[in-house]
């Protein structure tokens, strides 16, 4: 069964593990029987066997200072003295989702363009001044926010702000840099659509989100990026990066007097507009949908089949978002420990590795269950995995198997939170959406908290009976295995359109 880069990238790592865990329990068990044979030449003593873990600790903060500049620029300030080191954040209200319908992959090109050139610096005097430095800066975007980030040492604190102020406000998009970057983002779409998880994985978000923003392929098509152009970015960048629009993290070395003075003094004169409003939040197929529907991405060559199951979701701010984590840390996260990497991996050996998880966004989220198999085991697959997640929604999980993925959830985000970016990766979502930084702090007892009669509970509410699945392989295959469990539609790959609401190219329409 050919894998797909992503798991051959992850056997390389495990290998490297196990080789390293093997030698290093080798070294541990010759040196445990030379040790034992000492003492039993001296001594009875008998060796006393290890304490048992202790609960997990909550998060302690520092006093998280949060105000607001005249003009709307919210700051939030985490003063961590323990490092020579400032990390700099500027979250703006623009991203993909903000795309126009004929310039999708907008919100990405206008991220990767702001550091090619500013009214007060070329693009090579940017990099050397920040090669100088020994900083990083850069900017990116996901569905909801365009992010532009500056870190280094607090000593260089002031450079940092005067470059993170002049790349939001100032750039200027050079022509030429445009059309580099216009080159290197269609050799990306195409790289990139030539592999069937990235195909697999677009899909699904369009038939979750429909006609939504957050259904789109943010990178874009050919046909949108081609049709990019500089003005384009400059009109995004004027109506979207709006002081009222934006949040500006400063977390290390600086006291919060410095960080307020700093932020007065580069976005102090940035000018507050009328915000025009996102666009509606995405609509459930639920009501329309009398069975799963089913979407076969033909690629008649494949030999296995990627597979992705998807149900649209309550946001970010979804009041029970902590129980649907741990729900589906049972069911589908956590290496060999949950439910779906054991019937379809351990028990079966139908694929390396399956997962679960919920993807929560400002306006909606998704539930999604991703795996892949050979073409001849598809059926099965998907069927192990509804099963799998339909029977969490009529059984109680046992209290060891809830204690335990607990134990991981804990474990996993006390290891994230152990250093600042580490905790500013957190916080950022954490103010952005939800109840503020108290989040961070409360997250421990908040898993705590939660009861295996919640997760029924919560499992009960999603429409588990008519999920939208999508199977790129060689449709012939696929067909007869799962036209039984739903309505089946097939695409073949060539006529495949990402943007569209059908997933099919207008010339190819039905």
């Amino acid at each position: 069964m050919m894998r797909p880069r992503y798991y051959r990238a992850l056997s390389r790592a495990e290998r490297i593990v196990r080789t390293a865990s093997v030698l290093i329990g080798a070294l541990l068990t010759a040196s445990i029987a030379q040790s034992v044979e000492s003492r039993e030449a001296t001594t009875h003593e008998v060796q006393e066997p290890l304490p048992p873990l202790g609960p997990a600790r909550p998060l302690r903060l520092p006093a998280i200072v949060r105000k607001q500049l005249p003009n709307g620029l919210k700051l939030v300030i985490l003063e961590d003295h323990r490092q020579p080191a400032i990390w700099l954040r500027m979250a703006i209200g623009a991203g993909s989702s903000r795309d126009p319908v004929d310039r999708v992959g907008l919100a990405q090109m206008t991220a990767s363009m702001l550091d090619k050139g500013t009214t007060t610096r070329s693009e090579a005097q940017i990099a050397d001044t920040n090669d100088a430095l020994g900083a990083s800066l850069g900017a990116g975007s996901d569905e909801d926010h365009l992010t532009i980030s500056a870190s280094g040492l607090s000593t260089f604190t002031d450079t940092l702000f005067d470059l993170l102020s002049d790349i939001t406000l100032r750039a200027t998009f050079p022509t030429q840099e445009l059309e580099r970057m216009r080159t290197r983002t269609l050799s990306g779409i195409l790289a990139s659509l030539g592999e069937p998880a990235t195909v697999a994985d677009a899909a699904i978000h369009r038939r979750v989100y429909g006609t939504h923003p957050y259904g789109n392929f943010a990178t874009g098509t050919a046909a949108s990026v081609n049709a990019i152009q500089q003005q384009d970015l400059m009109q995004f960048r004027d109506s979207l990066f709006l002081p009222n629009n934006s949040t500006l993290f400063i977390v290390g070395d600086i006291t919060a007097e410095q960080a307020t003075a700093a932020a007065l003094q580069r976005f102090g004169n940035w000018q507050q507009k009328e915000l025009s409003r996102p666009p509606d939040p995405p609509k459930s197929a639920e009501l329309a949908l009398k069975s799963p529907r089913i979407t076969i991405i033909d690629r008649p060559d494949a030999a296995q089949t990627e597979v992705r199951i998807g149900l649209l979701t309550r946001g970010y701010t979804d009041p029970m978002r902590q129980v649907g984590r741990i729900a589906t840390a049972v069911l589908g996260l956590g290496q060999f420990e949950g439910r779906l990497t054991k019937e379809i991996r351990v028990k079966r050996g139908l694929t390396y590795g399956a997962a679960s998880f919920f993807d929560r966004k400002g306006q909606a989220g998704m539930f999604e269950i991703t795996t892949f198999t050979k073409n001849a085991s598809t059926g099965e697959v998907v069927r192990i995995a509804l099963e799998e997640a339909r029977r969490m929604q009529n059984e109680v999980t046992p209290t060891d198997e809830l204690k335990e993925r607990k134990e991981f959830l804990n474990g996993s985000f006390a290891v994230s939170v152990a250093t600042t970016p580490g905790v500013l990766q957190r916080l950022v979502p954490a103010v952005l959406y939800g109840a503020g930084p108290e989040e961070l702090t409360r997250s421990i007892a908040n898993v705590e908290a939660v009861t295996s009669s919640q997760i029924e509970d919560y499992m009960r509410t999603l429409p588990l009976g008519w999920p939208e699945i999508v199977l790129v392989g060689a449709a012939s295959a696929i067909e007869p295995q799962v036209k039984s469990l739903g309505t089946v539609t097939v695409i073949p790959a060539g006529s495949l359109d990402l943007q569209s609401p059908t997933l099919r190219a207008p010339s190819h329409s039905p």
